[in-house]
């Protein structure tokens, strides 16, 4: 008697569909509209959601996945090609708290994940809360929030933050109590 396998192919569709973005496409009204116009929805919709009101600080969400941040807007997950066209609006909109070198990396890595540089293209103000806290040396040659801020060409704010303590500390020789 032949065992029967289960198929694998089902399950895995089932669990694209519950868990993960949905890889088809359904035409909609939306699609028949201009890249333009279907922006202008988003950001109304976003708008309407309260979901420009609020800083991001992407410190808050280091544990969450690197192309869905748990910042995003549940819109987002509903499809690949919604989370391409409405992520620069999103981000052109936000504002962005980064404070920490796995916060810079996770934003970073979702930047990455848009397609053509939109991600980049779309960062309009950033914030560096530990600007000073950069480490050096060898195996940092080159200062993350830096990088970052530099692979954003619409960039038009940046706040850096610098700590006194932190900053004079490597210009005052601070005696030590014996």
């Amino acid at each position: 008697m032949k065992a029967v396998q289960p198929s694998t192919t089902n399950v895995t569709e089932m669990t694209k569909a519950r868990f993960g973005l949905i890889d088809y496409t359904i035409p909609t009204v939306l699609d028949a509209l201009p890249l333009e116009a279907r922006e202008m929805v988003y950001e109304k919709a976003m708008e309407a959601g309260h979901h420009f009101d609020d800083t991001v600080y992407v410190q808050s969400y280091e544990r969450s996945s690197r192309t869905r941040p748990r910042f995003l807007p549940a819109i987002y997950h509903t499809s690949k090609g919604i989370l391409a066209e409405a992520g620069p609006v999103f981000i052109r909109n936000s504002i962005f708290v980064v404070s920490s070198y796995p916060a810079n990396q996770l934003f970073t890595a979702f930047l990455e994940s848009l397609p053509q540089n939109a991600g980049f293209k779309a960062v309009r103000v950033l914030r560096f809360q530990y600007f000073d806290c950069f480490p050096g040396g060898e195996e940092h040659s080159v200062h993350a929030d830096l990088l970052l801020a530099s692979r954003c060409p619409g960039l038009h704010t940046i706040s850096l933050t610098f700590h006194v303590r932190l900053t004079l500390q490597n210009f005052i020789e601070v005696p030590i109590s014996s």
